[in-house]
């Protein structure tokens, strides 16, 4: 272990390095230093240049190089190279160095590093947020104009609420026409990557939102268009990414669409497609579209009954429509289901079913307009039918009881309480539309098993888009 000490002493440049060493002759080749190690069976070798690292050492010898777990080497071998990184650590902050990621480097130096690296941290963590803010979930989607650096999509039937949100077309980052094909079929998670805008074959200018099937090409697109990234500060999103030509896509049909304000769920009382829903949902909205059993429809609002939280919308087309219960009111305890569109960003726009009892023939504070049902309740659910195990109409899904308030006030949980505005009161609102009044179909077969009642009103289950 002489060897060992005296060549290393010697030549401590060699050990610890943030690179292989390399003592060399002019002849190119290693300059036989000799330092000598030993193993735990009592072998030794002697070597050109040794580095020491986290779980052994990397030896440098004539003809390479190979790397010695600990677990190989003699105690005695690793206390001397210890004591030797340590003498190197002395002598390297002698000449005011600090070691940053196995460099000695100056500490202006590191300070720059590591002001580096935070920067960078940051850049990541606001070009992440922006991605996933507008990123969504599975997505069926196909292509219907291949380009150099992508492709101009259209989210299929099965992602309506996501085109809602969105918008009907996109362009799919780095789906070039190398490997992609129109008429392609896809479907998975899209990270949102900026916008893009091309220019249609009328010669008009359309926006469009860019996605990536990839977080990483989606994070690399946003933190270019951002400016997050380098000393650069930040920049507002650019305005186009192009213009490009997309060819045989008509004007109107990739243009920008306003953000979704809310959605919630109604149901069709006319063939002919007037459809129900709460007044809530509805609200203020410059635009409402229906998603049905066909796809989605533009929608106008008829007429509203705010104080029955009522709102009457028309949509165009042939549709089922759900026969309302003959009996003027429903009795205590009575079995019934609800279905409709909770959280449908999250859960997705398959109708949701769920089943329960009426709990109370009135509302919050004995409100006679509302039944008490033990039914779940979810964001979304507003406006949704109220059904008897016929699958006849007898109410309207309008509230649940907050939560929060009920935690405040009593320190409890309240446990699945929540209402539906009677079918009596829905008829009193439809008084004042005769000619939808008299359309409406009453009674329905009597005796359905649950699951044929289900899916009969799910054909007049719609999720309502309000913008």
């Amino acid at each position: 272990m002489q060897h060992l000490r005296s060549a290393v002493i010697a030549a401590l440049w060699l050990i610890s390095g943030s690179q292989a060493a390399s003592c060399q002759t002019d002849s190119g080749k290693p300059d036989p230093v000799g330092i000598t190690i030993e193993y735990v069976d009592g072998r030794t070798d002697t070597v050109s240049a040794v580095r020491v690292e986290e779980d052994g050492i990397y030896v440098l010898t004539e003809k390479g190089g190979f790397r010695v777990p600990a677990s190989r080497l003699s105690d005695q071998t690793l206390a001397e190279l210890r004591m030797y990184k340590e003498i190197k650590r002395r002598e390297m902050e002698a000449q005011g160095l600090v070691e940053h990621e196995g460099q000695w480097i100056s500490k202006a130096e590191k300070q720059r590093h590591e002001e580096a690296q935070m920067r960078e941290s940051e850049f990541l963590r606001k070009a992440n947020a922006i991605v996933m803010a507008k990123s969504t979930g599975h997505a069926s989607f196909h292509i219907f104009q291949p380009l150099d650096e992508g492709s101009l999509c259209s989210f299929d039937n099965t992602s309506l609420y996501i085109a809602a949100l969105h918008g009907q077309n996109f362009y799919l980052l780095g789906a070039t026409k190398r490997i992609c094909a129109k008429g392609e079929r896809h479907s998975g998670e899209l990270y949102w990557a900026g916008t893009y805008t091309y220019v249609t074959a009328e010669d008009r200018e359309s926006t469009v939102n860019c996605f990536a099937m990839d977080r990483n090409s989606a994070l690399a697109e946003v933190r270019a268009k951002f400016g997050l990234f380098g000393d650069r500060k930040e920049a507002e999103p650019p305005a186009v990414a192009g213009p490009k030509h997309g060819g045989d896509i008509s004007p109107d049909n990739g243009t920008d669409q306003p953000n979704v304000r809310s959605s919630g769920s109604g149901f069709v009382i006319t063939t002919d497609g007037f459809v129900i829903t709460n007044c809530h949902v509805v609200g203020d909205a410059e635009k409402v579209e229906i998603i049905t059993e066909f796809g989605m429809r533009p929608a106008r609002v008829v007429g509203t009954d705010k104080g029955n939280d009522l709102c009457l919308v028309k949509i165009e087309g042939t549709y089922t429509a759900i026969p309302f219960a003959e009996k003027r009111s429903a009795d205590l305890g009575q079995s019934v289901f609800t279905m409709g569109f909770p959280m449908p960003d999250l859960q997705g726009i398959e109708p949701k079913v769920t089943k329960g009892v009426i709990s109370s023939l009135r509302g919050i504070r004995d409100d006679a307009r509302c039944y008490q049902i033990d039914a779940a309740v979810q964001p979304g659910n507003s406006g949704g039918p109220l059904a008897d195990e016929s699958g006849r109409l007898i109410g309207i899904v309008s509230s649940k009881l907050s939560d929060s308030s009920v935690l405040a006030g009593t320190g409890s949980l309240p446990q699945n309480v929540n209402y539906a505005i009677k079918k009596s009161y829905l008829l009193a609102f439809l008084d004042g539309y005769p000619e939808v009044l008299k359309n409406t179909v009453t009674g329905g077969q009597d005796g359905l098993l649950f699951e044929d009642a289900v899916a009969k009103v799910r054909k007049s289950t719609v999720l309502v888009i309000c913008k």
